[in-house]
């Protein structure tokens, strides 16, 4: 009997969100995502924008603009854009609770989610990873706006359902392999199985 592998579309995936335990595959799971997204970048003529810490204010804040201008187009025929934020909860959650530190953490997740709301319409994805597992890193507004989720090993079962909202991802094994939430279906998944309509 043949056996099918889930193939996941970036296409209809709209936001991804990709999480698990430290060292557990997050990072290759992410590599091959960026080198899918690389090689259908002048194919398909979609633009590809990775975060860093250092510049993600202006980044973020661009991004957001160009969104804003996206909807008022009534016939844009920009190209796509994936927006990678590897580690993004190292943005928003407070590192301290000094004052300012809640303040940027909070600026960070407001500008996030209003990409992750609004920009499917204007051709903006998102994908963002985190190892930190804890409500306040994937909150319930990041789990609505981010649909299609992965989860790599993780510790416990309480960990696999604050992503997966199910238990499964503490059977992994680890190494990449991983559990993918794809409209509401669970399936085993592996990093390398990424494609472009």
């Amino acid at each position: 009997m043949k056996t099918t592998h889930p193939v996941l579309n970036l296409a209809k995936a709209h936001n991804v969100l990709i999480a698990g335990a430290d060292n557990q595959g997050i990072s290759a799971i992410l590599d091959s995502l960026v080198r899918s997204l690389r090689d259908a970048e002048s194919s398909y003529g979609l633009r590809f924008v990775s975060i860093t810490p250092e510049s993600a204010k202006a980044e973020l804040e661009a991004l957001n603009m160009e969104m804003d201008e996206r909807l008022r187009e009534t016939a844009s025929t920009r190209p796509p854009v994936f927006v990678i934020i590897k580690d993004f909860d190292t943005l928003t959650v407070p590192s301290d609770t000094r004052q300012e530190e809640i303040e940027r953490a909070g600026e960070f997740y407001r500008l996030i989610l209003r990409l992750a709301i609004k920009g499917g319409r204007a051709q903006i994805r998102l994908v963002v990873t985190t190892q930190s597992l804890s409500p306040d890193a994937i909150t319930m507004l990041i789990k609505v706006n981010f649909p299609t989720r992965i989860a790599v090993r993780t510790c416990s079962s309480h960990d696999s359902r604050l992503i997966l909202d199910s238990p499964g991802a503490e059977d992994l094994t680890g190494d990449g392999d991983c559990l993918l939430d794809f409209m509401g279906r669970i399936e085993p998944f592996t990093g390398g199985e990424f494609v472009m309509e």
